[in-house]
């Protein structure tokens, strides 16, 4: 096995935890409120995990197949990058200011079939934002994220979510 160090508890969040040596690193969450944890480990041997609350009966960590896992299109760009456009945005200016953190608010959507197989949604929640601001400052780009609702989608079982024009209309 791999041994990790504590690095830094993420964004000012007590209960999100960065691990890391040579080998590996890890991010892990807590919930005080129901003792459920969620995280990510990966290793240097292009192994990764998944940590899981599945409620009373505990946590599990479940393997990634790292080897096999494919980059997914998002309307039809590969490598998830999208084409954006700047034409609703009006004027932009590039900021030489590089050092002032900017906080920005994100809603969370989830669907039905998210939410029956997912124990802990706003734990899940934590994890991604606390994966996000670790991110962020490990490339050190003054930005932080933070969740401001977490909220069931109302989607037919039946919608196309191949393309967003047809999930956000």
């Amino acid at each position: 096995g791999a041994v990790v160090e504590f690095k830094n508890n993420i964004a000012g969040n007590m209960n999100a935890y960065h691990y890391e040596s040579e080998d590996a690193y890890a991010i892990i969450v807590y919930s005080p409120s129901n003792g459920a944890m969620h995280g990510h480990a990966k290793f240097s041997k292009n192994t990764g995990y998944s940590l899981e609350y599945c409620g009373e009966a505990g946590h599990v960590w479940k393997e990634m197949d790292m080897k096999n896992m494919k980059r997914k299109k998002h309307d039809g760009v590969e490598n998830k990058q999208r084409a954006v456009d700047k034409s609703n945005y009006g004027e932009f200016k590039e900021s030489l200011d590089n050092t002032t953190m900017v906080t920005y608010s994100v809603k969370f959507y989830y669907t039905d079939g998210y939410g029956a197989k997912t124990a802990d949604i706003p734990g899940q929640v934590e994890l991604y934002v606390a994966e996000t601001n670790q991110g962020y400052a490990n490339s050190l780009v003054p930005l932080k994220v933070e969740a401001i609702c977490i909220e069931r989608a109302s989607l037919p079982a039946d919608t196309n979510f191949t393309d967003s024009n047809v999930v956000l209309d």
